[in-house]
C-alpha cells in the first residue's frame, strides 16, 4: 500500500520471529502513524530491510536510501563502533539534504550508538506516557529530542505486541 520493500541480505541463521519481532513491528508503527495516514496519497515509503546485524548491512542499507534520494531516514538499529564507512555515508546523506534520524539506545549505557551520535543525526530517546526518562535508556551528549516509546501497541497478524525503548521512539 506504502511502497516497496529492499532486502540487504539474506541471512540464513535469524528466524521469521527474530526478523519480525524487531524490524517489522518498528516498520507497522511507522505504518500506522496518524501523520502518515494524513499523507498516505502524497509520498512513497521505502523499507530497506537490514537482516544482518553488522555494520556493512547497515552502510549498504544507507547507500540504497542515497541512491533512491529519499527526505527522510529512520533508523530504529545502531552500532558502538564507530566506523568510518557509516560516519562517511551518514554525512553524505545529511549533506544531500536527507534528514536523518536515529534510535540513541536502549542498553542503559552512557556509551555513544551510532549512527545516532554522528553530529547531524536526530537522535531520540524514549521516554514514557508521562514524559519520564526511561532509566534503560542510553545517556550521552548527542541525544536531540525525546519522544514517548513506552509500550507502544502495535496490531500485527494473531494479535497485538507491546514494544518499549528508543526504536519504538524513532519510528513514531
Amino acid at each position: 500500500k506504502y511502497g516497496r520493500v529492499i532486502k540487504v541480505s539474506e541471512n540464513q541463521s535469524a528466524t521469521s520471529e527474530e526478523a519480525y519481532s524487531h524490524g517489522d513491528c518498528i516498520g507497522m508503527l511507522f505504518l500506522n502513524s496518524p501523520i502518515l495516514q494524513e499523507l498516505e496519497e502524497k509520498i512513497e515509503i521505502i523499507f530497506i530491510d537490514v537482516v544482518d546485524d553488522d555494520v556493512s548491512s547497515l552502510v549498504a542499507a544507507m547507500k540504497i536510501a542515497l541512491e533512491e534520494k529519499v527526505d527522510v531516514v529512520s533508523i530504529s538499529l545502531g552500532t558502538y563502533e564507530d566506523n568510518s564507512d557509516l560516519w562517511n555515508i551518514t554525512q553524505k546523506l545529511i549533506n544531500n539534504g536527507t534528514i536523518v534520524l536515529s534510535s540513541s539506545g536502549s542498553d542503559a549505557t552512557s556509551q555513544y550508538l551510532y549512527p545516532a551520535s554522528y553530529e547531524g543525526v536526530i537522535s531520540v530517546t524514549c521516554v514514557d506516557a508521562n514524559m519520564r526518562y526511561m532509566m534503560f535508556n542510553n545517556a550521552n551528549d548527542a541525544i536531540s529530542i525525546s519522544v514517548p516509546g513506552e509500550k507502544v501497541q502495535i496490531d500485527r497478524e494473531g494479535g497485538v505486541i507491546e514494544k518499549t525503548g528508543s526504536s519504538a521512539s524513532c519510528a513514531i
